[in-house]
């Protein structure tokens, strides 16, 4: 079961967002017992073999559009579109009380997708 979150949880997280601290963000989510922070948590650590694939996939995709990927903001623009997520139940109820299901990940995953370009990304 996971913990109620509220508007200063969300806050305080976003914090550690902007702070870098991506995986103590996932593993203090994962404590309060939301699952898919676990599996981000992976891919931020490089403990995923998806998430690693993943990563791969997008390198050489970048790669054939004659860019190269900056991890760290990937790893940021996909913490802020989970947190993203969260926060829809934060704006209908006033509070977040379950963890994403597998529709909003796939959601905010297409959204990633479709705002790639806006994530920075230095060129050759």
């Amino acid at each position: 079961m996971s913990k109620k979150l509220g508007a200063y949880d969300i806050k305080e997280l976003k914090l550690l967002i902007r702070r870098d601290l991506l995986s103590f963000m996932y593993t203090s989510l994962q404590h309060d017992g939301y699952r898919y922070a676990a599996l981000a948590d992976g891919v931020v650590t490089g403990t995923s073999m998806s998430g690693a694939a993943a990563m791969n996939f997008m390198k050489l995709t970048a790669i054939a559009a004659g860019k190269t990927v900056d991890e760290k903001e990937i790893y940021k623009a996909m913490a802020r579109e989970y947190l993203g997520s969260l926060s829809q139940q934060l704006s209908s109820q006033g509070f977040v009380n379950r963890d994403i299901n597998h529709q909003e990940a796939w959601e905010f995953h297409k959204r990633f997708s479709r705002n790639l370009d806006s994530v920075p990304m230095p060129g050759p």
